[in-house]
């Protein structure tokens, strides 16, 4: 039995089963996806059917899923949809138009199972692998946190707004310290870039923080790929 963590795949389903195929995912693993499996490419809702589909691959929410939920609707009758928040989403710099074309174009039952899902989707969680206590989220925590796992559907909007947006790897009203964090646990995140910290694509550690995202999302970025870490041996996976 293995624990592995990936982030950001944003559409990319050929990086997304060749992963897969390359760790050799058992029914006996985990794969714990820090959210962003949307945007910027085009196959992120068939990406979320699939994950959806494994019982051993667990969503977490993103910044993007956070948008999406926060932009769509099922024909109005259970309207999660906020006025304007869609043109955000769409626009270039959040990438959400082909997601958005492909969910318009689900029936309205998977559209329903799709938002279901996200809204009950993993905002954060502590697992213990080898002695160690991990803390798995997109970008940052809960300030009060009292147990070890929390859903999108758990917490208020801005609790869960600052757990998908804040982090200690990029600048202004979203930067968070490294002293933020509890020294008991090991952080795993995505949402940055780690060619945009490091300039390098290697899975980045400070601190007691660990970035995975290996810039997936954007084909500019020097050896851009789906980065992935197993925790048992922190042996590290990079697929382009």
């Amino acid at each position: 039995m293995a624990h592995y963590v990936c982030s950001d795949i944003h559409g990319r389903m050929d990086r997304y089963l060749k992963l897969l195929d390359t760790i050799a995912l058992s029914e006996n693993d985990t794969l714990f996806v820090l959210g962003d499996v949307i945007d910027r490419n085009p196959d992120g809702i068939e990406i979320l059917k699939d994950l959806l589909a494994r019982k051993n691959v667990e969503l977490f929410l993103g910044n993007h899923e956070w948008f999406f939920y926060r932009s769509m609707s099922v024909d109005g009758d259970d309207d999660t949809a906020e006025p304007g928040m869609k043109r955000i989403w769409c626009s270039v710099n959040n990438g959400g138009a082909p997601t958005a074309r492909a969910f318009e174009a689900l029936d309205t039952d998977e559209k329903r199972r799709i938002l279901d899902a996200v809204w009950k989707s993993v905002l954060l969680r502590v697992v213990e692998v080898n002695g160690v206590r991990y803390h798995l989220s997109h970008s940052y925590t809960m300030k009060h946190r009292t147990k070890d796992v929390y859903r999108f559907c758990d917490v208020s909007a801005d609790e869960a707004n600052d757990v998908v947006w804040k982090s200690a790897f990029r600048e202004g009203e979203y930067h968070v310290g490294f002293h933020e964090f509890d020294p008991a646990l090991h952080y795993i995140v995505g949402h940055v870039p780690v060619q945009r910290v490091s300039g390098d694509y290697h899975i980045l550690r400070r601190e007691q923080v660990t970035d995975v995202d290996g810039g997936c999302a954007y084909s500019f970025l020097d050896g851009n790929c789906l980065a992935c870490l197993r925790l048992e041996d922190q042996e590290e996976f990079y697929i382009r």
